[in-house]
């Protein structure tokens, strides 16, 4: 089983939402679930009878799984599909902006670069560059699903404090886009 810090993870989600402490609350409600790791076996019947099959269980990264989904919900993460066009998730990438001054011409660049069949993550990095800035940080946070990307901004002065709790915490993983 990996190591895990709770106390660093109940740091993190108060860092990645400052002045709201629903977050911490809603982690610290998951980090006293108990623990479920092995193997759960299941009978059911079929066309041939009865049937046994083993089903392994490990909730041990509940609390981190609680932390992504409650940032989620509030809009301070987006999924974006591994495989998904540029052109087709500028709209998720809209929902993290929301606090920007709008600019009906923000991705005009798309059609005009031929960015609809260059990769995922030369676009993101594009987008940290032209729309995002110096003064914020687009970053992945890694999860255990590998079919998307989980993106969220972050104040370039606090990344890496953020950085060092996640690391600290020991559940997952946060890069930078640009270094992806």
């Amino acid at each position: 089983m990996p190591e895990y810090n709770n106390q660093k993870l109940l740091e993190l989600a108060r860092e990645l939402l400052p002045g709201d402490s629903s977050l911490a609350e809603e982690v610290k409600e998951a980090l006293k679930e108990p623990v479920v790791q092995g193997i759960k076996y299941e009978e059911y019947w079929d066309v041939t009878g009865p049937t046994v099959i083993e089903i392994e269980e490990d909730n041990s990264n509940f609390p981190w799984t609680t932390l992504l989904e409650g940032l989620l919900e509030r809009g301070r993460l987006v999924e974006i599909p591994v495989n998904e066009t540029p052109e087709n998730i500028t709209w998720e990438l809209d929902e993290l902006l929301v606090n920007r001054p709008e600019d009906p011409d923000r991705w005009n660049w798309l059609r005009t670069e031929g960015w609809q069949n260059k990769p995922l993550k030369q676009f993101l990095k594009e987008v940290q560059h032209r729309i995002i800035g110096r003064n914020r940080v687009l970053a992945y946070i890694e999860d255990e699903d590998f079919e998307s990307y989980s993106l969220c901004l972050i104040k370039a002065a606090r990344f890496g404090r953020i950085e060092q709790l996640v690391r600290e915490a020991g559940f997952g993983k946060i890069v930078k886009v640009e270094d992806l």
